[in-house]
């Protein structure tokens, strides 16, 4: 029996069903699932899947529109709900924070950007509520580190470092606490790719920023280009909301972003994480852009071999891993990441 009191064979058919949903409850553009859909679905795994992969927000809207008289759903809905209204009220306050940060990086002339959380919510998503955050990051040059540091201690910040094997500095990240409410956390990045050994192949620091914006001519590009380094260069796509963030990036590019697209990727040297993560996108979501993209960028170095690594089965498996082979594929896959050619 499974840890649900299900045969096992009943289990992974649940288990299979989940995941199938998954992808129609995380994308923001697409309509709440019939109730058929959940025929076969157990509602505690289901809600836990959802959590797992980090996609709640987007996801109980659309479970209350078609499970909402279901009594199975009834208590989970309502649970859920309340966890939502405070995720809501946590990233509306730290967007106070991350607005106060804009105006005195501007004012003191800081070569430094707020990235992902706040900015995505809002220039991403059509329901700022459906990308929720529980940090603020910002992306810094190496010279403007140590006035960030002084903007944020009169924030009433400091910085949070580990008594043992703290790794801010070869991670090029610095964690910084509020005095009074340590659970209201920033994130100062001299660079989103933390992997030292990997940094010396790749790298998305301020600079890369700036290049992938054309000095804020293109800032699409330097929201999908964030997106894609935070899935495949951060968090080896451990769970689906990484993608999500790179689908709503992908779907505003305009035509000039997309002619655009391939220089970028090529001068930062990373085409086989675009590559990579535009494939997850076009067969997780269906999404015709991704397929467009892909017509654009493949001429050249594929990757082909190194692709295949990851499918969309490896990411939506990280929930329930049975045999570890999505950890195992996606360990391989940062295993070639560091060898792969990169002109």
């Amino acid at each position: 029996m499974t840890q649900t009191g299900e045969a096992p064979e009943q289990g992974a058919r649940t288990d299979h069903a989940i995941k199938r949903l998954l992808c129609l409850l995380a994308d923001p553009q697409s309509p709440a699932p019939p109730e058929a859909c959940f025929a076969h679905v157990q509602p505690e795994a289901l809600f836990e899947a959802i959590g797992h992969h980090g996609i709640g927000s987007i996801a109980l809207p659309k479970l209350n529109e078609t499970l909402r008289d279901d009594p199975r759903y009834h208590d989970l809905l309502e649970k859920h709900k309340e966890q939502q209204i405070g995720a809501n009220a946590l990233s509306l306050f730290l967007e106070a924070y991350a607005d106060e940060m804009v105006v005195s990086m501007r004012q003191a002339k800081i070569a430094a950007v707020i990235v992902k959380g706040p900015v995505f919510s809002k220039a991403l998503y059509a329901r700022p509520s459906d990308r929720q955050f529980t940090d603020i990051d910002i992306l810094a040059h190496s010279d403007a580190r140590e006035k960030i540091a002084v903007l944020l201690a009169q924030m009433g910040f400091r910085q949070d470092v580990r008594p043992f094997w703290d790794k801010s500095e070869s991670n090029m990240e610095q964690k910084w606490v509020h005095h009074e409410n340590p659970g209201i956390l920033i994130e100062l990045h001299g660079n989103l790719v933390h992997y030292a050994s990997l940094r010396r192949r790749i790298s998305f620091g301020y600079e890369e920023y700036q290049t992938a914006s054309g000095d804020h001519a293109h800032p699409a590009i330097a929201y999908f280009m964030t997106a894609v380094v935070h899935a495949a260069a951060g968090h080896k796509f451990h769970r689906l909301s990484l993608l999500v963030d790179v689908l709503q990036a992908l779907r505003h590019l305009g035509e000039r972003d997309l002619d655009r697209l391939a220089d970028v990727t090529d001068a930062l040297g990373m085409r086989l994480e675009v590559l990579l993560c535009l494939d997850l996108v076009a067969s997780l979501f269906d999404e015709a852009a991704a397929q467009g993209a892909l017509a654009r960028l493949e001429p050249g170095r594929n990757y082909a071999w190194t692709r295949r690594l990851i499918n969309g089965a490896a990411v939506l498996d990280t929930w329930r891993d049975t045999g570890h082979h999505s950890r195992i594929r996606r360990h391989a896959l940062r295993w070639m990441q560091h060898i792969v050619p990169r002109g």
